[in-house]
């Protein structure tokens, strides 16, 4: 092997992860609901980890062989990876740093105060600006959610 991709140590990563979510996941859960046979809240988190686990498992084995087959082939040819640009990685950071905020100030401020304000934060960062509609999509949005929750889920937001 020439060398270890960085996809293969991210999904290697995702696959440790996931695993031990899953433990987590199966030993605080329950699987069963008391009130009908559908399953109770560690289904869903445990189907999604497995999913999780899966394909980064395949994304792991895809990456080791490719590194392994280039290695073997005698090809001049060098791949170069791709490079992120500096804008690009700022508005990374920014998103990042806006969903963190949105998180600390979500029990505070409430969702239907938090979640528009993410939602134009992170409309204004993938370049959306029009200063009519983004304010009533992000409403919309947060009205959608809340009502979602609220009335057929049955799960109470802060």
């Amino acid at each position: 092997m020439k060398r270890i991709t960085l996809s293969f140590v991210v999904a290697l990563a995702f696959v440790v992860l996931g695993i031990g979510g899953l433990a987590l996941v199966t030993s605080r859960l329950p699987f069963n609901s008391p009130v009908t046979a559908v399953g109770g809240p560690g289904t869903f988190p445990a189907i999604y980890l497995v999913i999780i686990v899966a394909f980064s498992a395949i994304l792991a084995v895809t990456e080791l062989v490719k590194s392994f087959s280039a290695s073997q082939s005698k090809s001049s040819e060098s791949k170069q990876p791709a490079k992120i640009e500096k804008k690009d990685m700022a508005r990374i950071l920014l998103m990042i740093a806006a969903v963190t905020v949105y998180i600390s100030i979500l029990n505070t401020a409430g969702f239907l105060i938090a979640t528009p304000l993410l939602t134009l934060a992170l409309l204004w960062l993938f370049g959306y600006r029009n200063k009519i509609i983004s304010p009533v999509l992000a409403a919309g949005f947060a009205f959608l959610l809340y009502s979602v929750f609220q009335t057929f889920l049955k799960i109470p937001l802060p």
